[in-house]
């Protein structure tokens, strides 16, 4: 529970501070670490108890054995004594360690059990909810002029509620520009989930024709380089590389960053801006070589002369995607586009309203005919500035390298008008933070500082004291035992002996009942000791963290900083 609300808070800690929002959600952590602390503290002392059985169980059942032997009137000589001790020694192995250890696995196996049962005694999904079905070679073979097809689909995210998509009838060609459009909460990105198989079918039929590359409507980016993230787990082929990136606009980007195209990013692409998150975004699905994308609004977040950059070189009915000859489904709301798509659909209320050709559309008597009628004007109004040719084998900072001198446009205000913010930026958030790691011995710098946390220094000097003599009395019940053999072997020869065979039992048992004390007692005040020192680094850890700048979060992972209050606690 704590581990989720840290999650949570690390995720959010944006809008923590915009609402300074700091001390309630300290209040909201230490409530559930308080709540912790006393969990794990009945384990700690548990798992004292248990450490201790370790080493008093085979004493103490040795002392047992052989004071039934001394009442039972037999000799208690090295001959009986020690094979018993060996003999308790193998069987504390089992008794004392390995069954105490079985019993914490059980327990653990059994929460691991309730986790899979839980899942297998789910509802089973319904074949026809799998939203993508690959269609058979004999339908490619029937009609293979069709890449996408959905006839009379309907779609809902939760079976009880309203369907999400409605009747759905739709037909896409191989090679065709395809463009969804309609007002926000239409259905738009939820018909895109669909062709991906994300959003569950209740019914009617979908078929999908060849792979499928996906731009999302929010960029996602992971942390790692600029690369990494364009590549995606793909080969590097240095020329469909050098198309994407430059057909996306990303030269100068490149160029404006501390290392290229090997800049590492952020998680969630913090040290770049949002057009160049989208960017990026969209030349991954691009570098991807598929035969249908589904591009869900990668227009909105550029300006608008990179947005007819991006068009004109990528998606348009002459961009890199129409060269390839693949499907293009564009979702977007810059509706002066619309003109030079091949295929309209109108999406509203999870409908397709209406759906034809540009000219069609516009001689309709919907509303949507003015919307296209005024694009016009709105489509002669956008700047256009011609872009000079860039020779392939001329793609500088591609590899991380620098270059003095290097303009992608003659005239630079189209492009450059997207990055103009981001050259301070890139300096200052262009590198993720690395994680220090060290190798060796740990400094005494640091068991002084955790022992330090764990209490002052009269209790750790008091635990170091209780850790040496409870030592002393183990090690000096296992010499006793000794002595007092070689004693009773001389009480046998009629040789003289100090004290009599019961005072030799008794001084046994009560070292003995020292040894189960003084364990027992020094355990309890070393898992004392990492309790407190747990607790205190963790409040410090904490409000040091709350404290820290929104620099830290964004050169610094969340799972690495999660990984502090979780695994390293």
């Amino acid at each position: 529970q704590r581990v989720g609300i840290m999650n949570e808070l690390i995720q959010g800690i944006q809008v923590i501070k915009m609402y300074a929002w700091e001390k309630p959600f300290h209040t909201v952590v230490s409530l559930a670490r308080k709540n912790e602390v006393q969990q794990i503290r009945w384990a700690s002392y548990i798992r004292g108890i248990y450490l201790s059985t370790m080493i008093f169980t085979e004493r103490s059942t040795l002392f047992l054995a052989i004071a039934m032997c001394f009442f039972e009137g037999r000799a208690i000589t090295a001959e009986i004594v020690f094979p018993m001790a060996q003999f308790f020694n193998i069987l504390q192995l089992t008794a004392a360690i390995f069954y105490p250890l079985a019993v914490s696995l059980g327990a653990e196996a059994l929460v691991s059990i309730d986790r899979v049962q839980e899942f297998l005694v789910l509802e089973e999904q319904d074949k026809k909810m799998i939203g993508l079905r690959k269609n058979l070679i004999e339908n490619v073979k029937i009609c293979p002029e069709t890449a996408v097809e959905l006839i009379n689909v309907s779609a809902s995210w939760d079976q009880e509620k309203d369907k999400t998509l409605k009747d759905v009838t739709l037909k896409a060609k191989s090679g065709q520009l395809l463009a969804v459009v309609g007002p926000v909460g239409a259905g738009k990105s939820s018909l895109l989930q669909l062709l991906l198989g994300e959003l569950p079918i209740t019914n009617g039929e979908t078929i999908i024709n060849g792979d499928v590359s996906y731009s999302c409507q929010e960029p996602w980016l992971f942390t790692g380089t600029v690369r990494n993230n364009i590549l995606f787990g793909l080969p590097y082929d240095r020329k469909r590389y050098s198309e994407v990136v430059k057909h996306c606009a990303l030269l100068t980007d490149f160029e404006q960053l501390p290392d290229g195209d090997k800049t590492v990013v952020g998680e969630r692409g913090t040290s770049l801006s949002g057009g160049q998150r989208a960017r990026v975004n969209l030349a991954r699905a691009i570098y991807k070589n598929a035969s249908i994308y589904l591009l869900d609004d990668p227009l909105s977040a550029v300006d608008t002369h990179v947005g007819r950059h991006l068009f004109d070189e990528v998606m348009g009915p002459r961009g890199y995607l129409a060269t390839q000859k693949v499907t293009r489904i564009l979702v977007t709301h810059q509706v002066h586009f619309l003109k030079e798509a091949d295929w309209i659909v109108i999406v509203e209320n999870g409908k397709i309203l209406l759906q034809g050709t540009y000219q069609t559309l516009s001689k309709s008597n919907l509303d949507f005919g003015k919307l296209l009628g005024a694009s016009e004007e709105v489509s002669e109004n956008v700047a256009e500035e011609e872009l000079e040719d860039i020779a392939d084998e001329e793609i500088p900072f591609i590899d991380g390298a620098k270059a003095e001198s290097y303009k992608l446009l003659k005239s630079s205000t189209s492009l450059r008008g997207s990055t103009s913010q981001m050259s301070s930026v890139a300096e200052n958030l262009g590198r993720t933070v690395g994680e220090d790691k060290a190798e060796g011995s740990i400094p005494f710098r640091v068991w002084t500082t955790y022992f330090r946390a764990g209490g002052n220094l009269f209790l750790l000097f008091f635990t170091f004291f209780m850790l040496i003599f409870s030592q002393v009395v183990i090690s000096g019940s296992d010499y006793f035992v000794t002595y007092w053999t070689r004693q009773e072997e001389r009480r046998q020869r009629d040789l003289p002996v100090e004290h009599s065979t019961g005072e030799y039992l008794t001084a046994y048992g009560v070292i003995i009942v020292g040894v189960v004390v003084f364990t027992t007692f020094r355990g309890y005040l070393f898992f004392n000791i990492c309790m407190k020192a747990s607790r205190t680094l963790h409040d410090r850890m904490f409000a040091k963290i709350l404290a820290a700048p929104m620099r830290f979060f964004d050169t610094n992972p969340s799972g690495r900083i999660l990984n502090r209050f979780s695994k390293d606690m």
